[in-house]
């Protein structure tokens, strides 16, 4: 289909994950104000649906519209990593109690091998961007495993709130967790292969609790409020 009868709905698809992957990847830093004017052209697009796009972002806790200014790019706060790892954490370690119910064996869990594999990859070459990429994407599938769509839902939700704090982070502390990460990812997948759902539910617990203090306690020592 060419692109001057491609279907709206699907031209806010495109404008929606462009514009959502400058924020998340802090192309667009907060506190950025976009402009569905100059995103359009830059899309090749007209203004329609970026701004629909625009409006799903800000539903998204991404954006924010400000009255005679535009969209501006929201910053995550201390307090917005704190609250949503504290809900990622109790989603998450839900999704692997239903992982570990459901049984899946090592076929299921593929996707979740495979982000592992990617992650590993990632690190032997030095390049951060994939690593968090193959980070992403098991936090993904472990809650599209879960079989219940609206804790995966919700979920992902959650995720795209905290995923450009840890592409800033990675860049002020490179070494922070990748390594860490991958071991407890990796330990995560072989006790659902084992089918102990006790101790897969003990160790994400405590990896993502984890892993928020490490935020935090970054956010803390550089002095920073937001991200």
């Amino acid at each position: 289909m060419s692109p001057a009868t491609e279907p709206t709905e699907s031209l806010k698809a495109r404008a929606y994950r462009a514009i959502k992957t400058r924020v998340l990847t802090n192309q667009l830093a907060p506190g950025t104000f976009v402009s569905d004017q100059e995103e359009a052209m830059r899309l090749g697009m007209s203004r329609t649906p970026v701004r629909e796009a625009l409006q799903l972002l800000e539903s998204d806790g991404l954006v924010a519209a400000e009255p005679r200014r535009g969209v501006r790019v929201l910053s995550i706060s201390r307090a917005d990593v704190r609250e949503v790892y504290e809900v990622l954490t109790a989603l998450e370690v839900k999704a692997v109690e239903l992982i570990a119910a459901r049984g899946l064996g090592a076929e299921g869990l593929a996707p979740l091998d495979e982000a592992c594999e990617a992650m590993s990859e990632a690190l032997d070459l030095g390049v951060l961007d994939r690593w968090s990429e193959a980070d992403e994407a098991f936090h993904r599938a472990l809650l599209t495993l879960s079989g219940n769509r609206h804790l995966m839902e919700a979920g992902l939700r959650y995720r795209d709130r905290i995923q450009r704090a840890h592409f800033v982070a990675l860049r002020l502390r490179p070494e922070a967790r990748p390594r860490a990460s991958l071991a407890a990812h990796r330990a995560l997948v072989d006790a659902l292969a084992r089918a102990d759902g006790k101790r897969a539910v003990d160790l994400h617990a405590r990896q993502r609790e984890g892993a928020g203090r490490e935020l935090i306690g970054m956010l803390d020592r550089l002095n920073l409020d937001a991200l």
